[in-house]
């Protein structure tokens, strides 16, 4: 078993998806005057999308964005949900104040 960090002491971590590689992504819940989500009883307020590599990397989607990307600096990540044995990420997140689904290529 191999414990998946939250990114800071005063967040937590949610794991959604795994591929067979052992690459896993979910969100990390943390204080964020931005926005509010309630979970497990409690209310957070702030989501990133997150990628736990086996080797303990984490990373933040958002920086895996291509800086080229045209949605860059209009799309806040929020979770992953799945992640293929080619590396390809499905997350949501709020692009101009709606929810919707993009799809990451691999690293």
């Amino acid at each position: 078993m191999q414990k998946l960090r939250a990114l800071t002491k005063d967040s937590q971590a949610f794991a959604y998806g795994v591929n067979d590689q052992g690459d896993t992504v979910g969100n990390d819940l943390h204080h964020d005057d931005a926005h509010n989500y309630r979970s497990h009883g409690v209310v957070w307020k702030g989501s990133e999308s997150v990628l736990w590599e086996p080797s303990a990397a984490v990373h933040l989607m958002k920086n895996l964005i291509d800086p080229n990307d045209p949605l860059k600096d209009r799309v806040r990540l929020q979770s992953g949900y799945a992640i293929n044995r080619h590396g390809v990420i499905v997350v949501n997140g709020m692009l101009d104040g709606q929810l919707r689904a993009f799809r990451l290529p691999p690293l």
